[in-house]
C-alpha cells in the first residue's frame, strides 16, 4: 500500500485474502473511503446489502447508509417517511401493518399530529371512537375530546335511558331541557318521557 502498511494475507496475486473474491481478484478500495468490503457474492454484489437476484441495494440514500429492510420486489420499505424511521413490518402493498387497515391502505397521518391511528374498523372509523355501525364520532365535541360510549343516535349512555332519552338534560323528544329554571340548575332525573 502506498501508505507502506504491510499485506500479510494475500494471494499470490497479492490480492488481500480477506478482501477478495475467490477469483483473487482485488476488491478492496470499492468504496471511496477505503473502507473493506470483506462480504460479497462470487458475483460482486454484497452479500449484507444485495437482493438474492445479486441487484445492488447500497447507496439509495444519499448519505450512503446500508438499506437492509426492503420487499423482495425491491421496494424501498424504509424511506416511506420524512422524518427517515425506518418501516419494518409492512404489507406487499407497502401499507404499514400497524397503521393500517386490513385491506392495507394505509391510516396513518389521519390525525394532523401524525399520531398512528392503530384500531379502526374496515370502514376507517376508529374502533375506540365510533359507534358499532362504523361511524365516527370522534370531534362531536368542539373540544376534540372522545366520545367513546354512545348510542347509535348519538345520545351518551352513560346519561341516557335504555331508550335512547337523556337521564340527565333530555326529554324522550331528544329536547335538551338543562337551563329551565332560571337559576340555571341542571335537571338530572327525568322520565324517558
Amino acid at each position: 500500500y502506498s501508505s507502506g502498511a504491510c499485506i500479510k494475507d494475500c494471494y499470490s496475486s497479492g490480492a488481500c485474502i480477506t478482501d477478495c473474491y475467490s477469483s483473487g481478484t482485488c476488491i478492496k478500495a470499492r468504496y471511496s473511503s477505503g473502507a473493506c468490503i470483506k462480504d460479497r457474492y462470487s458475483s460482486g454484489a454484497c452479500i449484507k446489502d444485495r437482493y438474492s437476484s445479486g441487484a445492488c441495494i447500497k447507496a439509495r440514500y444519499g448519505s450512503g447508509a446500508c438499506i437492509k429492510d426492503r420487499y423482495s420486489s425491491g421496494a424501498c420499505i424504509t424511506d416511506r417517511y420524512s422524518s427517515g424511521a425506518c418501516i419494518k413490518d409492512c404489507y406487499s402493498s407497502g401499507a404499514c401493518i400497524t397503521d393500517c387497515y386490513s385491506s392495507g391502505a394505509c391510516i396513518k397521518a389521519r390525525y394532523s399530529s401524525g399520531a398512528c391511528i392503530k384500531d379502526c374498523y374496515s370502514s376507517g372509523a376508529c374502533i375506540k371512537d365510533c359507534y358499532s355501525s362504523g361511524a365516527c364520532i370522534k370531534a362531536r365535541y368542539s373540544s376534540g375530546a372522545c366520545i367513546k360510549d354512545s348510542y347509535s343516535s348519538g345520545a351518551c349512555i352513560k346519561d341516557c335511558h335504555s331508550s335512547g332519552a337523556c337521564i340527565k338534560d333530555r326529554y324522550g323528544s331528544g329536547a335538551c331541557i338543562i337551563g329551565s329554571y332560571s337559576s340555571g340548575a341542571c335537571i338530572k332525573d327525568c322520565y324517558s318521557s
